[in-house]
């Protein structure tokens, strides 16, 4: 049944056997049964940063992509530090009409923290802003790591300041 072959794919996932995965999710299809979200963004996860042609036809078999997708695509992208691709995926939410939120712009935030660009790390923190998506500490940790790692240490004080005075204990 489909929840068989989702449970396979989920232990898959956690033993993180991507070649598995995949063959697993192939498996379900060519025994008539149509993936769902869920499982496909299983194996989007333990694929991620080692996406390539299997992962790029996988995702042009699923019907509607969702955020979770995106957010999975985005932490591949934090992995390989590739701003570049993450920004592209951003845009491609944007077109989708679908609503970031804040895994989604934590996600971006680490991949401009990762890869030390930390112009494009304010340019995501403003985006939240004009979004109305709460900064979480979380994003604020990145920031500030980013911010330290760059030598950036004032800067690094005032956003742990701000963190400080928004998000709540």
């Amino acid at each position: 049944t489909a929840r068989d072959f989702a449970a396979m794919i989920r232990l898959y996932a956690a033993l993180q056997m991507p070649d598995q995965a995949k063959q697993t999710l192939d498996d379900m299809q060519k025994n008539g049964l149509q993936p769902d979200n869920v499982a496909y963004n299983m194996v989007l996860a333990v694929c991620s940063g080692q996406e390539g042609a299997d992962c790029s036809a996988m995702l042009n078999q699923m019907q509607d992509k969702d955020i979770v997708t995106y957010n999975t695509r985005l932490k591949a992208c934090a992995k390989s530090k590739d701003v570049t691709k993450a920004f592209a995926l951003f845009d491609e939410i944007t077109k989708q009409k679908i609503a970031p939120t804040q895994v989604t712009f934590g996600s971006l935030l680490e991949v401009c923290t990762r890869a030390g660009d930390l112009q494009k790390g304010r340019s995501v923190l403003k985006m939240m802003d004009a979004a109305k998506v709460p900064k979480n500490a979380i994003v604020y940790t990145s920031m500030i790591r980013g911010l330290a790692q760059q030598g950036q240490l004032k800067e690094a004080m005032e956003v742990f300041g701000e963190m400080k005075r928004s998000v709540e204990p």
